[in-house]
């Protein structure tokens, strides 16, 4: 086992919470319809699910690469038939990086951002700003 595949402890040692609300700038729950009566509060579990089901037509993703994002979904998904995320108390780090790689393609910064902080457990106040040289 490589390792990129070694299952490790999350750092919150509770888990990622998939049900946890992603919020907008003015901290309420971000909506999947703006102006509707029927509008649900988007959670991070519908953030990743629907990236990982998605591909840009700009993106190229062999059979493999849709397959491991299907299993990673169905993982994070749960029974169909609960309304709840389960909370995930291990995932490796292909999987954790597979998930901010397709919310980074699918969402805005806002978005990817507060995915990157519950996925990872961190703090964007806390961190030193990445090199993005290439």
């Amino acid at each position: 086992m490589s390792q990129d595949e070694k299952v490790v402890d999350l750092p919150n040692k509770k888990g990622i919470d998939f049900n946890v609300f992603i919020m907008d700038d003015q901290g309420k729950p971000l909506t999947d319809e703006q102006d509707d009566e029927d509008s649900k509060a988007v959670r991070l579990g519908d953030v990743v699910v629907r990236s990982l089901r998605f591909a840009p037509d700009s993106m190229e993703v062999n059979e493999s690469e849709k397959w491991n994002r299907f299993k990673l979904s169905k993982k994070i998904q749960g029974k169909i038939a609960d309304e709840d995320y389960p909370t995930l108390t291990t995932l490796n780090k292909k999987q954790k990086e597979r998930i901010l790689k397709v919310v980074a393609q699918v969402y805005q910064i806002f978005v990817f951002g507060q995915v990157k902080e519950l996925v990872f457990g961190i703090d964007a106040l806390d961190e030193e700003d990445e090199d993005t040289s290439d």
